[in-house]
């Protein structure tokens, strides 16, 4: 009787730990997208005192669109390996003040696209899963703007555009909460180091610059058999 109950009791546990990881188990493939969830749409008040004099003038206006698909096959039970794209585009409109009096707008957009690898482990612990995820990224970055150019008697607004070189890698932990066998939402506190290149072969000119920050993403991942 001790046999047999031993044996009911291997057999429930069996029977729970591929339920648990049957979500997140060998060959199965993971599409997945998240967002930094900036602020979509901005706008800003500026104001300046001289001699007891206040003006209020309106500060940049900006649109922000941030999204990262991502796309992955489970290696071994718990653990995905696959591709990221992270796409962010940023438009900015602010307002540039003339010397010979009034103002004019000026327009500022930013679109960015990297692409790397990148591998998450999820811990099984039923409908609500932690886990771990790193990536590596490369991409590039084109800035289009416009400025003001004098001619001596009046300002012409002009065009140019900056090409930027990036390698960005990331590390961060989660939570992901099963609403199906199939379906997940998912949270993610992590850190993002960037490195962004410029060279300007005909100017003899470099620029380089590295940022380093902490953020929160929100997203989905949906678990394809």
């Amino acid at each position: 009787m001790k046999k047999v109950k031993i044996i009911l009791s291997l057999a429930v546990l069996f029977f729970v730990y591929t339920a648990v990881n049957a979500q997140v188990e060998k060959n199965k493939f993971l599409f997945g997208a998240s967002s930094n969830m900036n602020a979509l749409f901005g706008s800003s008040k500026i104001e300046t005192t001289q001699s007891g004099t206040t003006t209020k003038t309106d500060g940049p206006k900006t649109v922000n669109f941030n999204l990262t698909p991502s796309f992955g096959y489970f290696v071994i039970d718990g653990l995905a390996a696959g591709l990221f794209f992270d796409i962010d585009i940023d438009n900015c409109k602010y307002e540039q003040e003339l010397q010979t009096g009034g103002n004019v707008d000026l327009i500022d957009n930013t679109s960015t696209m990297i692409v790397g690898p990148f591998i998450r482990y999820y811990i099984n612990l039923g409908k609500i899963k932690p886990f771990a995820e790193g990536n590596i990224g490369f991409g590039s970055m084109k800035d289009k703007y416009e400025y003001l150019d004098w001619s001596g008697t009046s300002y012409t607004i002009k065009e140019e555009e900056d090409k930027y070189n990036i390698f960005n890698w990331g590390l961060g932990a989660g939570v992901a909460f099963f609403l199906s066998d199939n379906v997940s939402i998912d949270a993610m506190l992590g850190y993002n180091n960037s490195t962004i290149n410029y060279k300007d072969d005909e100017n003899d000119y470099k620029y380089k610059f590295k940022a380093g920050s902490f953020g929160a993403n929100f997203g989905f991942t949906i678990i394809i058999p």
